[in-house]
């Protein structure tokens, strides 16, 4: 069996900067990630979310480049042409298709795209060391008590409805908190409690936490309390992200929505309210789905996404939910060696192994450090650089620094400094831009080598002059609005080399992907050695 190479060429794809991530504690705009934050990673073979570390993408737009978006009042999506979407088909399987081909479909289409946009998932905990009863007397607590300003510990509660006032004292009674009950004689019907609380009024940040059956009790207590069965009021933004939250996890489409409240005799007051459904996607179709499309430049000039290792993530905007795509090919490398069989590669595994050996490290703690999503952004106290390169790497990079120069004293770096240091400013430059393909060459297996990290024509020359052009396979990812602006890899051409050449319109499913390339690599290469 020959050694085969199949190089995957392609650029990223993006949200728009409003658009928001969960960090465990509350959302956050995607422009505004810093190292460390995590990210809810998707997985739709179990439908579970889970809190991870992602790699995050951020690149300049190109020049006209647009992002086209949909709005309606229960969903909220502004993207880059290529991004992955995932839907619902009616068959009810889970499948994914760039964002340009729905859109076209959309404004073409007189009924619209029939995929459902996923808008809730599972998200196993521990929970929370907390009774179903205190559970039940925080919400109501958050919902209708105002503090005695007396004292510290002594809440009021002003109820009306009798559902309310016999739910209270359930709740009370059951959990032997010490309280008083009187009835208004200037306020006909309402009955005053006096309690003593342990808790804080407000919905604490634990809620994010709850296992299944304390986050089932909580979204049925949050309606019962401070809102109707299908909508839940606060005029406090946290808690409006909270609650919505938990809906979300109870398997209810939620949206959050921001009011000015108009209260007889009191000033405009903004209210968040949030709505709850048991349907749990989002479909773009009938007639009025083009009316919800639109195409807006960058308000910043960036576009932005995440790497996750399971190719999804939860996103916001708005206040709408939705599971959105991932950035990168390696999924895509991934259901190529499921299908054709083979190995999966990166040129960068060779950077690696030469940083280790110049800082005389491990090369697993290297790796281990390298590749995790926190670490590799923290100055490592292995990791040391005289002034004078230090300085250089700086100065690559842009950075601002200080330095005190009186002082020859060696300078900590991050793995990810490290690496950048090694490649560009060692090792190219002394042994030649194509080292690191030359590396990669020595570490090809037989069969299929899936490579996807294809950038550096240099590379992949080495590639061919290895194997031979029949053994070399060029994969061109192509989608509308996409490019590498900003990255310092680039589509390469191979085709003063005889190499085969997929320019591949990826507009479509992942799996249509799969099919193309596999087809096309059958036509390529006799069947019996694919």
């Amino acid at each position: 069996m020959n050694k085969r190479v199949i190089l995957l060429n392609g650029a990223p794809n993006c949200v728009d900067g409003e658009t928001e991530f969960f960090t465990g504690i509350g959302w956050k705009s995607i422009k505004d990630y810093k190292i460390g934050d995590s990210v809810l990673e998707y997985n739709k073979s179990n439908t579970i979310a889970t809190l991870s570390q992602a790699d995050y993408v951020k690149i300049p737009m190109s020049e006209g480049e647009e992002f086209l978006g949909y709005k309606c009042p229960i969903l909220d999506m502004l993207m880059t042409s290529e991004h992955k979407v995932l839907y619902e088909t009616s068959r009810g399987n889970l499948n994914d298709r760039a964002w340009g081909e729905i859109f076209t479909r959309l404004q073409d289409n007189l009924q619209g795209f029939s995929g459902k946009i996923l808008t809730t998932f599972k998200r196993p905990s521990d929970g929370v060391t907390l009774s179903d009863a205190e559970l039940k007397f925080i919400v109501a607590l958050s919902a209708d008590s105002s503090k005695i300003h007396s004292s510290k510990r002594k809440y009021c509660f002003n109820l009306k409805k009798p559902r309310k006032i016999e739910r209270l004292r359930g709740i009370l009674g059951e959990l032997n908190y010490k309280y008083s009950e009187s009835v208004f004689k200037s306020m006909e019907g309402y009955v005053r409690f006096i309690v003593d609380s342990p808790f804080e009024k407000g919905l604490p940040d634990s809620f994010y936490d709850l296992n299944e059956e304390q986050n089932t009790l909580v979204s049925k207590e949050l309606r019962l309390w401070d809102g109707s069965a299908q909508t839940f009021y606060t005029n406090v933004e946290r808690e409006a992200d909270i609650a919505q939250m938990v809906f979300t996890k109870d398997g209810c489409r939620s949206n959050k929505v921001t009011t000015l409240r108009d209260r007889e005799g009191r000033k405009l007051a903004i209210e968040y309210r949030v709505t709850v459904t048991t349907r749990q996607t989002v479909t773009m179709s009938g007639v009025s789905a083009k009316s919800h499309t639109y195409t807006a430049p960058p308000k910043d000039g960036f576009k932005y996404c995440f790497t996750t290792e399971t190719g999804y993530w939860v996103a916001r905007r708005n206040g709408k939910i939705f599971i959105t795509g991932n950035c990168g090919k390696d999924t895509l490398g991934g259901l190529l060696q499921t299908r054709l069989g083979g190995t999966m590669q990166q040129f960068k595994e060779q950077l690696y192994v030469a940083t280790a050996e110049h800082f005389k490290l491990p090369l697993n703690s290297f790796v281990k450090v390298a590749t995790d999503r926190v670490l590799k952004e923290v100055e490592s106290p292995y990791l040391n650089l005289p002034p004078e390169e230090y300085i250089k790497l700086k100065e690559y990079l842009g950075k601002d620094f200080s330095i005190d120069l009186r002082r020859y004293e060696a300078q900590s770096i991050t793995p990810r400094e490290a690496m950048i240091y090694l490649s560009e400013l060692v090792v190219k430059p002394t042994l030649g831009e194509a080292y690191f393909g030359i590396k990669a060459a020595e570490n090809m297996c037989e069969g299929n080598n899936w490579v996807t990290d294809s950038g550096f024509k240099q590379e992949a020359v080495i590639q061919v002059n290895e194997f031979g052009a029949e053994n070399v396979f060029l994969v061109k990812i192509h989608r509308e609005g996409c490019s590498f602006e900003g990255d310092s890899r680039s589509y390469i051409s191979l085709d003063e080399y005889g190499v085969a050449t997929l320019e591949l319109d990826n507009n479509h499913t992942l799996e249509d992907a799969v099919r193309t390339i596999a087809d096309w690599l059958y036509v390529n290469i006799p069947p019996a050695s694919v």
